[in-house]
């Protein structure tokens, strides 16, 4: 069975829609798929556009790492000072990031053991 979205306007599988409430029915689906859903999530939480969220996850690539990408695994980076954001990492590249951020003063002591153990970086 399909249903068209209403904010994409595809034609997609029920099961891309999440299920928002029993009735005797069965389960309703809403009328925006759920990759529409989390665009408009992104958005509203780091105060983008639907379209800016949209552009955003297009990119295929971790920017650190250059991984490629699922859609489901491109994960927004934002400065957690003032909420700025910056890019789409994968979900590795961003807790990383996030645990340099808060811990800025091991950085350089991390790198420093690597190299005393001769890991190369």
């Amino acid at each position: 069975m399909t249903k068209k979205c209403k904010c994409c306007n595809e034609e997609k599988y029920i099961d891309d829609y999440p299920a928002y409430k029993m009735n005797k029915h069965g389960p309703y689906f809403r009328n925006e798929c759920k990759k529409c859903r989390s665009i408009k999530a992104a958005g509203w939480r780091y105060k983008l556009s639907f379209d800016e969220v949209k552009k955003l996850k297009e990119t295929e690539n971790c920017e650190i790492c250059n991984i490629d990408l699922k859609w489901s695994d491109r994960y927004i980076d934002h400065n957690h000072i003032n909420g700025n954001v910056r890019g789409i990492l994968c979900p590795r590249c961003n807790s990383t990031l996030e645990l340099f951020e808060q811990s800025k003063h091991l950085i350089e002591p991390s790198l420093n053991y690597l190299k005393k153990y001769k890991q190369t970086l």
